[in-house]
């Protein structure tokens, strides 16, 4: 389940599961706005871990920013392709018209599953879960801390 929290205001979301006990157990997720409801649903739709894909798309992001010299402004999960080994970003930027497609391989996101399962990263089955890239920071640090 997905929802569109404008400004990531979720306090109308906090007692959703007692008022409808039916949402114990489903996979809840908080977006501030359209295009991140699009990616979300895309990366559902392609089977993928969106919490690991935050992680691949925290790494292409800084490879990103050294290419172009310039920080995206925003950046959003384009397309994964098992077969062809690859998956995908379309980053934007500022005044910029044009979004530049990075890709690397499916093997960075195997990865980025391992990272969000050996640093036991758990989920709660009542709260509207805000994946995002300050999340997947958090996750790297503790990740990189323990290792």
């Amino acid at each position: 389940m997905i929802c569109v929290a404008p400004n990531g205001n979720t306090e109308a979301l906090k007692d959703l599961d007692e008022q409808f006990p039916q949402l114990s157990g489903i996979k809840k997720r908080s977006v501030s706005n359209l295009a991140e409801l699009k990616e979300k649903v895309l990366i559902f739709e392609a089977g993928l871990n969106d919490v690991a894909v935050e992680l691949v798309k925290l790494a292409l992001t800084e490879i990103v920013r050294k290419k172009h010299e310039n920080r995206a402004a925003f950046s959003y999960f384009s397309v994964a392709d098992a077969v062809a080994n690859h998956i995908g970003f379309f980053f934007f930027f500022e005044g910029v018209e044009q979004p530049v497609y990075q890709a690397t391989r499916m093997d960075v996101y195997q990865k980025s599953v391992e990272i969000v399962t050996n640093i036991g990263f758990q989920e709660s089955d009542t709260e509207f879960l805000c994946v995002n890239s300050d999340l997947a920071q958090e996750l790297l640090d503790e990740y990189q801390h323990e290792n």
